[in-house]
């Protein structure tokens, strides 16, 4: 036994218990324990951040004004609790509660409790008892608890002093908690239970009780938009088994029911078919992996995966293990060591074997990180635990990589910022780049960057609420707020403004801007379910069960109708949430599968032929991507992982793109034949400095890459292979301090081309090869000059791009956006077309030109536009595509900023 020993019971699990995520919350896989949390309101500004959250935890049997197993984000105390002997030593003990449900215990030796006392293992905070009998609790961020001699929180602190202060009622309930711009969260009690939430907007949340006293309902402020009420009465409910909580109900009556088996955390079952709970399906029960020796192991799934934790004998985690997704392939364990003082992690171990080490100075700040290849990493703490400098293997002697210096008040205001600068291979001296922060009243004013130029001021209003930004030239983006921080109006630098209107659950409404308003509607879970904007509309329509996106349809306005443009369809695995198909525009059919107890994508196919088939090693890295090709033939491409010192690092070494046909080799193997190849060496830092591309067997060419002291690519360069006709080219870069690029010398087969820039203060970009550019005042540029042609551009209200147009032609491209940022049509002038965009997400998945949809088809990459499959290198550039039964060719040649070098 360890003494003091480890916190082990409620609350926030500790970095060396693990999580297991569940809805609304997570399970301690170390005890069982069932934490959900429930946030309703909350605001930032001047001093410390009000968030106020509701924490329920089953194992916690502690009565509060909540009811049994629940607490909130100010119910701490500070509790006297008698003496403990160890080894014959009299120790004092003091109980922290807690918000979240924690209860650490610290101790004093002796008889009396004065000055800071020692703490559990693995904690940091530090809890002193006052000369005048208060107590007072630094974290380690250095945020300060003030407790009274009673033990009730008074006062929560940041460096500044700056602080949330309680109020209470003579029956010691707490009546408000006010912030340092004198906003209050305000609380009323019935019948010894908490009643009302009221914050400073003056919404109101009511919480009802079961005749047990537990909590059963937290009920909303009444949804409002302008003036009429659209839903009241409407809340989360809960319910109760032998006093643990069984079932929640969300705001649109779908359930999440928990159970329990011998006191832990069992399982869970939404309403839409979702579940998750102890891996009796698992192979091999509730141990799949047949974990021994530990004093711990509890098995769960959820998510399409199966994962194991194992405890040794102090209850920190060994092991995380996960069977095996290929018959014959061992369980993958990722496994940790601790410090037994501290339970701060030493190192970690992938399945594969690369560990990353780590080592503390006494406070518990990382000192050092070595990573599998042997690459360390050394940081630098003051005494508030605040980061002063960082080194790394590549550092000349004498500099640091980064050096942070602060307010010598102790306060910890961040006053400059200085990176290495120089580029080592044009022996350049060591320098640092400088940014200076200047403070006003606890606030950022303004910040001068290492060019000297005063780049930004910053204005607050009466909450401290960031209202205004100007640049060097005084361009200035400006914000009215209201006192949560919502924003009500915005004008930018070109005079455009914004007006913002939301509900009374703080959810965007309405967007009045001067291209036109924006509308949007919500369920009551706050899931986006219309949206009108200047170019169409679009409706989202969720299972009424689970809540699973099923479509997106998006449609435009013609002659007062809305037509539709194009619709997006989903389906789910039910019990694990996984997505399963998605129904393009041209009812193009994707669909998905996974493996069994990993979760991983297993085959991507597109309307019921497989194109991308997805292996993995034994330790759960992608090793093969397979994309058949008629019956039998298919591409496939091949992950090979770097090795040092005879140990693994899980960084990519090589890419082997081949070609796989269905005739077998006198092993009874497929026969491959490879047609590309990639090799990578790294420096120091982990960086890629040198690509070998073989095409066909042979080398191809080598691409090197060169780095300086900021982490700027300075130089790369490409070398054909003798005989091989392939682009050779030789860039380089300059850069100011600020990272500006200042000249460009592009020499490509022999022909070198050098551009030259200049910048305003503002960082914009002034000329370039002496030939002036123009920028609006928001910073967009509005003429650009390029090789004596000139560009006009213009931009909305949102500086979206809404045309380009060369000057010498008679006709330009426009674009429109939809009421989320997404370009949703390309007006093309000079093609003489019209491309529509339809979107999953945020992601595009297809385009119409004319009246033909391009289907893209994504798996772990894009792997197919319209019919052709793409291929790409490390750095996400293609290197290749090939029809449906064509062989893959090459793709342009592009530098590393993705301009290209050769080819079309």
């Amino acid at each position: 036994m360890l003494f003091p020993p480890a916190p082990l019971g409620t609350g926030t699990p500790y970095p060396w218990q693990g999580a297991f995520p569940v809805p609304y919350g997570v399970v301690n896989p170390a005890n069982g324990n069932l934490m959900l949390t429930f946030t309703l309101t909350g605001w930032s500004g001047k001093g410390p951040n009000v968030d106020f959250t509701l924490f329920y935890n089953h194992q916690d049997t502690r009565s509060t004004e909540l009811g049994v197993g629940w607490r909130h984000s100010f119910l701490a105390s500070v509790q006297e609790a008698g003496t403990a002997v160890w080894m014959g030593r009299t120790y004092r003990l003091v109980h922290l509660h807690e918000p979240d449900g924690r209860l650490r215990v610290y101790y004093w030796k002796g008889n009396t409790i004065s000055g800071a006392g020692d703490p559990m293992r693995g904690v940091d905070d530090i809890l002193e008892k006052l000369e005048d009998g208060r107590y007072r609790l630094t974290r380690r961020n250095q945020m300060k608890w003030d407790f009274d001699a009673a033990g009730k929180l008074q006062a929560i602190r940041d460096l500044q002093g700056r602080a949330l202060t309680l109020t209470y009622n003579s029956d010691g309930t707490l009546q408000k908690v006010s912030d340092a711009a004198n906003r209050e969260l305000q609380f009323t009690y019935e019948n010894g239970r908490l009643r009302t939430i009221t914050d400073p907007l003056g919404r109101v949340w009511t919480l009802h009780y079961n005749a047990a006293g537990q909590l059963e309902r937290i009920q909303m402020p009444d949804l409002v938009y302008e003036g009429t009420v659209e839903a009241t009465n409407v809340g989360f409910e809960f319910a109760y088994t032998s006093g643990v909580l069984t079932q929640i109900t969300d705001l649109m009556g779908r359930t999440v029911n928990f159970a329990y088996e011998n006191g832990e955390w069992k399982s869970f079952a939404a309403s839409g078919g979702l579940s998750g709970g102890m891996g009796a399906q698992a192979p091999g029960g509730s141990n799949p992996c047949n974990l021994q020796g530990f004093s711990r192991v509890r098995t769960y799934e959820a998510g399409g995966s199966t994962v194991s934790y194992a405890y040794d004998a102090y209850g920190r985690l060994a092991v995380l293990a996960t069977p095996p997704s290929a018959t014959g392939q061992p369980c993958r364990h990722t496994r940790f060591g601790w410090d037994d003082t501290t339970f701060r992690m030493l190192w970690r171990e992938s399945p594969s074997g690369a560990r990353w080490s780590y080592v503390y100075d006494s406070r518990g700040n990382v000192r050092e990180m070595t990573d599998p290849a042997g690459r360390k990493v050394r940081l630098g703490w003051n005494s508030l635990n605040l980061l002063e400098w960082v080194r790394d293997d590549m550092t000349p002697t004498g500099f640091d990589r980064l050096r942070y210096l602060y307010s010598p008040d102790g306060q910890g205001r961040l006053e400059r910022v200085r990176q290495l600068a120089g580029a080592p291979h044009r022996n350049e001296t060591p320098t640092y780049a400088e940014t200076v922060l200047h403070w006003q009243d606890g606030l950022l004013d303004y910040v001068v960057d290492a060019r000297g130029k005063r780049t930004a001021d910053y204005g607050y209003d009466e909450w401290g609420q960031l209202t205004s930004v100007a640049d060097a030239l005084g361009n200035t983006d400006s914000s009215t707020r209201n006192i949560l921080g919502w924003t009500t109006l915005s004008t930018d630098a070109n005079g455009n403004t914004i007006t913002y209107h939301y509900d009374s659950w703080g959810r965007l409404r309405q967007k009045i801007t001067p291209n036109g308003t924006v509308t949007y509607t919500y369920n009551l879970n706050g899931q986006m379910t219309t949206m009108v904007d200047a170019t169409g509309k679009t409706e989202w329509v969720y299972n009424a069960q689970s809540g699973f996106l099923e479509s997106e349809t998006r449609s435009r306005s013609v002659n007062g109708q809305y037509q539709v443009v194009w619709q997006v369809r989903y389906d789910y695995y039910p019990t694990t949430g996984q997505l399963k198909e998605v129904r393009l525009p041209d009812n193009t059919e994707i669909v998905y599968t996974y493996k069994s107890f990993t979760g991983e994508l297993e085959t991507v196919q597109r309307n019921g032929v497989v194109v991308a088939r997805y292996d993995y090693d034994a330790f759960g890295r992608l090793r093969m991507v397979e994309r058949p090709r008629n019956f039998d033939a298919g591409e496939r491409v091949y992950y090979d992982y770097r090795r040092v010192n005879n140990r693994e690092t899980d960084e990519l070494e090589r890419l082997r793109y081949v070609s796989a046909s269905g005739l077998l080799s006198p092993g009874g193997q497929v026969q491959e034949t490879e047609w590309r190849r990639e090799e990578y060496t790294r420096d120091g830092l982990g960086r890629i400095q040198q690509v070998r591309e073989f095409w066909n067997g042979a080398l191809y060419a080598t691409v090197e890459y060169t780095y300086d002291h900021q982490g700027q690519l300075v130089k790369e360069t490409r070398t054909p292979a003798a005989g091989v006709q392939t682009a050779a080219y030789t860039i380089e870069y300059w850069y100011d301090l600020v990272g500006n690029r200042l000249q460009r010398v592009r020499t490509v087969n022999g022909q070198t081309r050098t551009d030259v820039l200049t910048y305003d203060d503002a960082n914009r970009v002034a000329t370039l090869n002496g030939v002036a550019w123009q920028h609006d005042a928001n910073g967009n540029v509005t003429t650009r000059v390029m090789d004596g042609v000139s560009w006009t551009l213009s931009y909305d209200a949102q500086d979206n791009v809404i045309s380009i147009r060369r000057s010498d032609a008679p006709s330009g491209v426009s674009y429109e956006y939809d009421g989320l940022g997404r370009r949703v049509r390309t007006v093309d002038g000079v093609a003489n077309q019209v491309i529509e965009y339809a979107y999953s997400g945020s992601t595009l998945i297809a385009e119409r030109r004319g009246n033909e949809w391009v289907p893209m088809v994504y798996g772990l990459n894009l792997l197919q536009r319209g019919v052709v499959n793409q291929y790409w290198s490390w750095r996400g550039d293609l290197v290749a595509t090939n029809g449906a039964s064509q062989p893959a060719q090459p793709a342009p040649v592009l530098d590393a900023f993705g301009d290209l070098v050769s080819g079309s």
